[in-house]
């Protein structure tokens, strides 16, 4: 029995059953729908985490300050009884430098937590003081006009540099090069505006904030302005901090020596602290977590999508088997005609697949679908990778080839005089 007679007696037995037909590929469409759209999922969260770690610098290694348990605090404190000391401080930066000899380049960074103006629009964005190689670790370009330079760091110059997010809105559609911006109780000059980062924000971020909302001054200048004393006043509380660094950022000069290099700059701080007030992220371990967790991720999705396709495969097969009773005579008539087993078995596989194959298109077509509208709702980015197209068309195939053999093969085994007496 030629091919083409084959999948023409399986369209015209699917078209003659359309609604039985429709509701039996269901199963598949979802499955493989199901499929497309999580494996999307898990591949644009994948792709997204990848690429804000190596933003982040897979040979940097960041030291942050953090507030310790109330009872460090207590014992941090400083001569004055009113403020308390913590973090980071300049004698730290100079040891980590001195002492690591595969350190490249160390910049320190410290948040001057000052509210920022331009006329009487503010917000909400973090004013940074850092040094001018701070580009070279966080690979910061200049979309407009400069980054700061040694010689603002050495003059003390009342210039800043803005992140993407933080120039759209304090500034609005405003040229921003040459504005006047108000931080605390002095007048800074716009001399650049960053190229968007993407990193933090929301979403799958591995920082702690939106970095293009940062607003970055030379760090001579913010300590001449604003000293390291930090004072917040609230409902008639009154507390000040003392954090000379905020971050620490530190590039080492092979990626082999990252996990090295991390562990001195651990022991260096554990024994300079008394108090855990400092805390360590090496991205190169993020982007090895990352990868472990979205490898789980994508199989508990997969297995998840796989169930749907079993579910469905079982929904076929049983359809099938309807089918052969309701076919008793026909199968029995084409028998005592001269039709072999082989071509009964054939005939139902064929009609099987064409179905699951229908049903993986379609799924194919829906999961592209759902993984559009899960970015456009949940700003979630997904990726439909073709692997991805490959292996759901190839699993629902098989699984037309897996739950077609057994009807197919007792439609073959039927007695044909006892099929012919079937009413």
């Amino acid at each position: 029995m030629q091919l083409t007679e084959m999948l023409k007696l399986s369209g015209n037995s699917l078209r003659s059953h359309k609604l039985r037909s429709a509701l039996t590929a269901l199963g598949i469409i979802f499955g493989v729908g199901a499929v497309i759209s999580m494996l999307s999922i898990g591949e644009g969260a994948r792709q997204e985490a990848l690429r804000q770690i190596q933003l982040m610098g897979v040979n940097n290694i960041i030291v942050r300050s953090v507030k310790p348990p109330e009872a460090s605090t207590r014992e941090a404190l400083s001569d004055r009884s009113w403020s308390s000391r913590y973090g980071i401080s300049f004698l730290d930066v100079e040891h980590v430098k001195r002492v690591i000899p595969s350190l490249e380049q160390i910049v320190p960074a410290r948040d001057v937590r000052k509210q920022v103006w331009y006329l009487n629009r503010t917000a909400q964005v973090r004013v940074l003081a850092t040094t001018p190689n701070y580009t070279e670790v966080m690979r910061c370009i200049p979309q407009e006009g400069r980054f700061l330079t040694p010689l603002d760091n050495e003059l003390q110059q009342s210039v800043c540099v803005l992140g993407a997010n933080a120039a759209r809105e304090l500034l609005g559609y405003h040229e921003p090069l040459g504005k006047q911006i108000k931080i605390g109780d002095d007048w800074f000059e716009v001399v650049g505006v960053l190229r968007e980062t993407g990193i933090g924000g929301g979403g799958q971020s591995m920082a702690t904030h939106d970095l293009d909302r940062d607003i970055y001054i030379p760090m001579q200048t913010a300590l001449s302005r604003f000293g390291v004393l930090a004072i917040q006043t609230s409902s008639g509380n009154f507390q000040a901090t003392e954090v000379q660094v905020d971050e620490l950022h530190c590039k080492v000069t092979d990626s082999d020596l990252v996990e090295e290099t991390a562990e001195l700059i651990r022991q260096i701080f554990t024994s300079r602290h008394q108090a855990m007030d400092w805390e360590l992220v090496v991205p190169k371990e993020l982007l090895r977590q990352s990868q472990k967790t979205q490898a789980i991720f994508s199989i508990v999705m997969g297995s998840i999508a796989g169930i749907s396709l079993l579910v469905g495969g079982i929904g076929i097969m049983n359809i099938m088997l309807a089918n052969i009773t309701e076919r008793t005579r026909e199968i029995g008539i084409r028998r005592a005609l001269g039709a072999r087993r082989r071509d009964i078995t054939q005939q139902f596989l064929v009609e099987t697949i064409v179905l699951t194959l229908a049903g993986g298109l379609i799924g194919i077509v829906l999961g592209i679908l759902l993984a559009r509208v899960v970015t456009q709702f949940s700003q979630w980015p997904t990726i439909v990778s073709g692997w991805s197209l490959f292996v759901a068309f190839g699993i629902s195939a098989a699984v037309g080839l897996v739950f077609g053999i057994y009807p197919a093969r007792k439609a073959a085994n039927m007695d044909p005089i006892e099929a012919l007496r079937y009413e």
